[in-house]
C-alpha cells in the first residue's frame, strides 16, 4: 500500500505542475495556431503527454528525505500503566495500523479510477475494431492494392501497411499500432479523389500519428481526475489532423490544395461520428472543417516555433522540480540530543546493501549511550543528529533495516558503536549478491587464514573470531584486507569473505517520523 500511496503522491504533483503549463498552452492555443505549424504543436502535446507519464524524480534528482519528530516525541517519556495490558495495546496499535486512511482510500480510487478508463477504452476499441472487420470486408482490388502502394513508397514508409474495404468503417481509418491497417468503405469517387483519401490515411502513418495518440490516453488513463489532461488530448487530435493536411498537400499547388479540400467535404459528408480513441477518424464539424481550410489555403509562411517543445519541457521540468522540494515537511531531525524512550523504535535484522553510485546520506544520526539507565537496567541511548556527513562512494557496504518510501534506513557498519545511520535513495543501493566482488567491506569466519601476500604459500595468522574486515584492494582471487584494530593489512581468499551479515538490534524507527 505504501507504494501504491507513493505513486499516487507522485502522480498529484506532476498534474499539479504539468497541468499548469498546459492550461497555459491550451489558452494561448488560438495565437499558437496562428503562429506555430502544427507539427510542432503535435510535438509539444506529445512531449507533454511523455512528462505526465513519467511521474519519478529524473536520474540524480533523488529527493532526500524530510523527517520531523510527532508532537509525543518531544513530551516526557511515555510510560505503560497497569491497566493497559501489553497484549491490548498491540492489538489496538495494530488495528489503527491496519485502519485506512484518507491517502489510502485516494489511491486506491485513484488506481480503480486509471484502471476502469483503460479497460473501457480498450473493450471500446476491440469492439470497435470487430465490428468493422468481421464477415463484410474484404481485400481491396489489385487495382487499389498497387496504386496504395505505389502512394506508400512515395511518401517515405518503409514499414507495409495493409488495405482493405468493409461496409461497416465510418469513414477512411487507420487502426493498428504493430501491424497497421487502411480501413476504406466501398466509395463512389474518382481516382484523383482516391488518391487523396489514401495519401491522407499514409500520412497519419509516416506522421506516427497513433502512437501519439496512445501517449495521450496513457495519460488520460493516469490522470482521469485531471480535466486539463482531457483538453489537451483533444486539442492534440485536432493539431494531428492539422499536420495530416499539411503532409498530405507539400508541395502542392493552389489548384491541387482545392482539390484536396472538395476530397475532404465530401468524405466527412458520409463519414459517422462511431470512433474510437487508437483511430485516424476523418474530423468535421464547422469549427473544425474552418481551421482546416484556414489552414490549406493560409498556410504559416515560415517554419516558427522548433523552440516551443523544448521551452514547454524545460518549464514542466522546472515546476516539477519546484513542487517536489516544496511538498512535503521541511523539518528536519531535531537539532539536540532526544530521549530515545519517547520515540518510535524498530526492531531490525539487517540485510546488506553495497552502493552502485555515489550518495549522500540524509537525515544522519547515531545512537550514543548516556550515563543514566533504563528501565532494563541497562545503559540508555540518545539520538544525536548530525549537520553533516561523509558522501558515500560507489561500492561502500550499508545495512539495511527499513523502507521508508523510496529510501532505504539504513546503517553503516564498523567496529565500534556509536554506528552512523541516516536513508539513501534505493535507486542508490543493489542487494544483488553479485555486485558484492567490488564491496569495500566484508566479513571473515573463525580461523580464516590470512597471508602477508597472495604468493605465500603459508598463512601467518588466523581470524580466531568472525569480524568485520575493509577491503582495499582486489589481485585475482585474492582480497587485500584490514584486521580489526588495526595492524598490517593481510590477503585472504575471495571465497573467504562474506557479505551475509545477520546483524539485529534496536534503533529508532525513521519511518515513524515522517508526517
Amino acid at each position: 500500500m505504501r507504494v501504491l500511496n507513493l505513486l499516487f503522491t507522485s502522480v498529484l504533483e506532476l498534474s499539479l505542475s504539468t497541468g499548469l503549463v498546459v492550461a497555459v498552452f491550451l489558452a494561448l492555443s488560438p495565437v499558437l495556431g496562428k503562429t506555430v505549424w502544427p507539427r510542432w504543436r503535435c510535438l509539444l502535446w506529445t512531449l507533454l503527454a511523455l512528462r505526465l507519464l513519467l511521474p519519478f524524480s529524473l536520474p540524480g534528482q533523488d529527493a532526500p528525505v524530510h523527517l520531523s519528530l510527532p508532537t509525543q516525541a518531544v513530551s516526557a517519556p511515555v510510560v505503560s500503566t497497569p491497566s493497559a495490558p501489553a497484549s491490548d495495546q498491540t492489538s489496538s496499535e495494530a488495528a489503527a495500523a491496519a485502519s485506512p486512511t484518507w491517502l489510502d482510500l485516494s489511491a486506491l480510487a485513484w488506481a480503480a479510477g486509471g484502471t476502469g478508463f483503460l479497460a473501457w477504452q480498450g473493450i471500446a476499441y476491440i469492439r470497435f475494431r470487430r465490428r468493422i472487420l468481421r464477415r463484410q470486408h474484404r481485400e481491396a482490388d489489385p487495382q487499389l492494392q498497387a496504386l496504395f502502394q505505389d502512394l506508400a513508397i512515395q511518401m517515405g514508409l518503409a514499414r507495409p501497411v495493409s488495405l482493405v474495404v468493409s461496409e461497416n468503417a465510418p469513414s477512411p481509418i487507420t487502426l493498428g499500432l504493430l501491424h497497421p491497417l487502411v480501413i476504406l468503405p466501398p466509395l463512389d469517387a474518382d481516382q484523383e479523389k482516391l488518391i487523396w483519401i489514401l495519401r491522407h490515411e499514409l500520412a497519419h502513418q509516416a506522421g506516427g500519428h497513433l502512437w501519439c495518440k496512445l501517449l495521450l490516453l496513457l495519460a488520460r488513463a493516469v490522470h482521469w481526475f485531471n480535466p486539463l489532461v482531457h483538453q489537451m488530448a483533444r486539442q492534440a487530435a485536432r493539431d494531428l489532423e492539422l499536420a495530416c493536411d499539411n503532409r498530405v498537400v507539400a508541395g502542392a499547388s493552389p489548384v491541387q490544395r482545392r482539390a484536396y479540400a472538395r476530397t475532404l467535404l465530401a468524405a466527412l459528408e458520409t463519414a459517422s461520428a462511431s470512433t474510437t480513441s487508437l483511430s485516424t477518424p476523418w474530423q468535421g464539424g464547422s469549427s473544425m472543417m474552418k481551421q482546416r481550410f484556414h489552414n490549406l489555403f493560409s498556410p504559416i509562411p515560415r517554419r516558427r516555433g522548433r523552440m516551443l517543445p523544448a521551452i514547454a519541457l524545460a518549464a514542466v521540468l522546472c515546476l516539477g522540480g519546484l513542487v517536489s522540494c516544496s511538498s512535503g515537511p521541511q523539518t528536519t531531525l531535531p537539532q539536540e540530543p532526544t530521549d530515545l524512550q519517547a520515540l518510535p523504535h524498530l526492531q531490525y535484522t539487517a540485510r546488506p546493501g553495497m552502493l552502485i553510485k555515489d550518495a549522500q546520506l540524509t537525515t544522519p544520526f547515531c545512537l550514543s549511550p548516556t550515563d543514566t539507565a533504563d528501565a532494563s537496567g541497562a545503559p540508555a541511548e540518545q539520538m544525536i543528529p548530525l549537520a553533516d556527513a561523509q558522501p558515500l562512494k560507489q561500492g561502500d557496504v550499508v545495512l539495511i533495516v527499513g523502507s521508508i518510501g523510496s529510501h532505504y534506513q539504513v546503517i553503516l557498519p564498523a567496529l565500534d558503536p556509536p554506528f552512523l545511520e541516516g536513508t539513501l535513495p534505493q535507486s542508490a543501493v543493489s542487494t544483488d549478491p553479485g555486485q558484492f566482488a567490488q564491496a569495500n567491506l566484508g566479513t571473515v569466519g573463525a580461523d580464516t587464514p590470512c597471508y602477508l601476500t597472495p604468493e605465500d604459500t603459508s598463512a601467518v595468522s588466523v581470524f580466531s573470531d568472525p569480524c568485520l574486515v575493509s577491503v582495499s584492494s582486489r589481485a585475482g582471487g585474492w582480497a587485500k584486507v584490514q584486521a580489526p584494530g588495526g595492524g598490517a593489512p593481510v590477503w585472504v581468499r575471495s571465497q573467504d569473505l562474506s557479505y551475509d551479515f545477520t546483524w539485529t538490534g534496536r534503533t529508532v524507527d525513521l519511518s515513524q517520523l515522517t508526517v
